[in-house]
């Protein structure tokens, strides 16, 4: 888990009933920004032809993770702290610590972590995977790679970071996009004809959703700093940024895919991850709060 804020951090005045009420008029005020102002926008933003497709095998996927009320993350220092004592829902772990071990001890951590879920059922087991800057132009090899390899570990899925190769796509001209999202496309399609359940969550990247291809694999998306600074300062976001990126995230909740959310806030903002909590769940999204921005 990411490291917490030192015991002797001072808790600042902001946790008094009046900045609470600030905080909670913020909250509010995203809200309405979010679902009344921008209602015609997002609802607009429904392009019947990139929605999900209604297979069995992925309706199955989607309502794995929409069942979904809490979950948790690993950073890359280990996964021994997620064993004990976590209740969340799902779990995503870091797919290199993951890869570093041995099949078979990465196997047992993984079982271990399936075992006790929130519900007393099974948890689904995600591993965080970058796709790399050269990911197009090297046919997805290593990708496929790092994947054969996380399934043989037994995961139930990826979280699949897009953020650095779709920055080179935007950068390499007209239609690379949209060739970085039939890659990825026909990665889950490989993918898939053996492990029909496997769970794809594009994390970083929900401009792709509208992309056929994408649209036609992704069973959620994650996004951090959808409210807040990334810098943990607790700063709102810009309304504009906002606005520009919630008629994405709600083409994916309409359409019935879990949307996650990591916010980077100090455990003893509480009034703050109080309200950011409570915008949310009202939008249904799923919120995670960490306090380091150092970890995923």
């Amino acid at each position: 888990m990411p490291p917490s804020d030192t015991p002797s951090a001072p808790r600042p005045a902001a946790i008094s009933a009046g900045a609470i009420g600030r905080r909670a008029a913020l909250g509010i005020a995203l809200l309405a920004l979010m679902s009344g102002g921008t209602a015609a926008l997002l609802y607009n933003s429904l392009d019947p032809e990139v929605e999900f497709a209604a297979d069995r095998d992925a309706v199955r996927r989607r309502t794995t993770l929409t069942a979904v009320t809490s979950w948790s993350r690993s950073g890359d220092a280990g996964q021994a702290d997620l064993a004990a004592g976590n209740a969340t829902g799902l779990i995503v772990l870091s797919a290199k610590a993951l890869i570093d071990q041995d099949t078979a001890a990465a196997q047992l951590t993984v079982t271990r972590l399936q075992a006790a879920s929130e519900d007393g059922g099974r948890r689904p087991i995600l591993a965080a995977l970058t796709v790399g800057e050269t990911a197009l132009q090297d046919a997805f090899s290593r990708e496929t790679t790092l994947i054969d390899q996380l399934i043989a570990r037994g995961v139930d899925g990826i979280f699949l970071n897009c953020r650095p190769a779709l920055a080179v796509a935007r950068q390499s001209g007209r239609g690379a996009q949209s060739k970085l999202a039939e890659a990825l496309g026909a990665l889950a399609d490989r993918v898939r004809t053996a492990e029909p359940d496997f769970l794809i969550v594009l994390e970083n990247a929900p401009s792709l959703t509208a992309e056929p291809s994408i649209a036609r694999v992704v069973d959620g998306i994650a996004v951090n700093s959808l409210l807040y600074a990334a810098d943990g300062s607790g700063a709102a976001g810009a309304r504009s940024e906002i606005a520009e990126v919630m008629p994405e995230l709600n083409r994916v909740k309409r359409s019935g895919r879990a949307v996650f959310v990591t916010e980077y806030l100090a455990e003893t903002a509480i009034g703050t991850r109080a309200g950011a909590l409570q915008v949310l769940r009202g939008l249904g999204f799923l919120a995670r709060f960490s306090s380091s921005i150092a970890a995923p």
